[in-house]
């Protein structure tokens, strides 16, 4: 999701791919098999998918192999005719870019045909796509028949969460599409692109704090690096890099991470608060709280992610600077008004003999000042009110000795 950043003038820096290689590798071997229609690569926003397909269609480039790139946009989804922008033949910007589905359908003709300045037919033909899950219905119709037809080879890119129906099952032209899905980078590697990046070594706290932040996320890195560089709080000293004071603390960063939470739906800001309180959540309790629709966008996002425990899935926050930014924008009433939605959630998605005795209930009814009755799994705001003659609003009566504090403990 942190994917809104402007450019700083330490993004100049080159960043090399690296990391990726085991994963390059299985994605050339897939591409080379004829029983598939291509490979799918899925991962968080700013993991790096773009970078990798770029890399992978260079490795595949070659006389014999045209290669044709764009990318599935909200822009572009409703627009007949078009469906996927930027459109052009890799190595020929100025000649090979074309407008609409129907001139990718003739280039590919064309270039089979060996026209369209080709010295010999193209034996191989690969297209690129970028946000494959914002495709139309009609434009994943034209892709996949272009599979069926033409020998198309697919490399697509989409959010970690985006589901293989819909519009994505129309590609599936001689067969299934083969799924990987990119991880973040290893604190090794994380260490190891610095060294790379910043021309020589970094200090070891300074790496294992950068990836603590960006979960090892190569977008956020990048950007967090270059907030140290600009403001010079990131410096070498005696030939090694290091971070004077905590990264996590810069006001601009939390600026960034406040900018991308801004583009979140007051639906989905309002869910994250749960998820933000209380760490880890059940998904059956986050589900009853937001809806299905709701937990499904924030996940497609990259927002939350998806634990199992082995009795029931989890949800939690994908970022810690995510959840640290929404803390600091939770008052104490509204604190207290999530944590007893959360006491009621998990009251009724849960069996009345588990209810009680779940460890964090404990917690969020202390945090929410809530008042619970040890012998039934619902608020008191929702037993029945008892009777006159009920114990429970019987007056109870206290007798303040002389000379003792009258809130003293008896």
């Amino acid at each position: 999701m942190i994917e809104h950043a402007v450019e700083r003038p330490a993004d100049a820096l080159e960043w090399p791919l690296t990391g990726r290689e085991e994963v390059t590798r299985e994605v050339l071997v897939a591409m080379a098999r004829h029983s598939g229609s291509g490979v799918l690569v899925t991962g968080e926003p700013g993991v790096g998918k773009t970078r990798l397909i770029d890399h992978v269609l260079g490795e595949c480039a070659g006389a014999d192999t045209l290669i044709v790139r764009g990318a599935a946009t909200e822009a572009t989804r409703n627009i007949p005719g078009v469906g996927i922008a930027g459109l052009h033949i890799v190595g020929r910007p100025a000649a090979g870019a074309f407008s609409g589905l129907s001139g990718l359908s003739a280039a590919v003709a064309e270039a089979r045909r060996g026209a369209r300045g080709v010295a010999a037919p193209a034996r191989r033909v690969v297209l690129g796509i970028d946000d494959a899950d914002q495709l139309d219905a009609s434009s994943a119709a034209v892709v996949g028949d272009l599979v069926r037809t033409a020998g198309v080879t697919l490399l697509l890119t989409a959010r970690s969460g985006a589901r293989l129906d819909g519009s994505l099952a129309h590609l599936c032209g001689r067969g299934p599409l083969r799924v990987l899905r990119l991880a973040n980078l290893p604190r090794t590697e994380v260490l190891d692109l610095l060294t790379r990046v910043l021309d020589g070594p970094v200090d070891g706290l300074t790496a294992d704090m950068l990836w603590r932040i960006t979960r090892g996320n190569p977008l956020l890195l990048r950007r967090v690096v270059g907030i140290g560089l600009d403001t010079e709080d990131l410096a070498s000293v005696r030939e090694v890099w290091s971070w004077r004071g905590s990264p996590g603390r810069h006001p601009r960063l939390h600026e960034l991470v406040a900018a991308d939470l801004a583009t979140l739906s007051a639906p989905e800001s309002e869910a994250l608060e749960y998820v933000a309180l209380t760490g880890s959540l059940p998904r059956a309790t986050f589900e009853h709280l937001a809806g299905s629709p709701t937990v499904g966008r924030l996940a497609d996002r990259g927002v939350v992610a998806f634990t199992s425990s082995g009795k029931a899935d989890a949800v939690t926050m994908s970022h810690a600077l995510h959840r640290q930014a929404l803390l600091a924008g939770i008052g104490l009433l509204r604190r207290r008004q999530r944590y007893r939605e959360l006491i009621v959630a998990a009251a009724e998605t849960a069996s009345p003999t588990t209810a009680t005795r779940r460890p964090c209930c404990g917690g969020w009814r202390r945090a929410s000042t809530y008042r619970w009755h040890r012998r039934s799994p619902r608020p008191a705001s929702h037993s029945p009110l008892a009777t006159p003659c009920s114990p429970r609003t019987s007056h109870s009566t206290s007798t303040v000795r002389p000379g003792r504090f009258s809130g003293a403990r008896r």
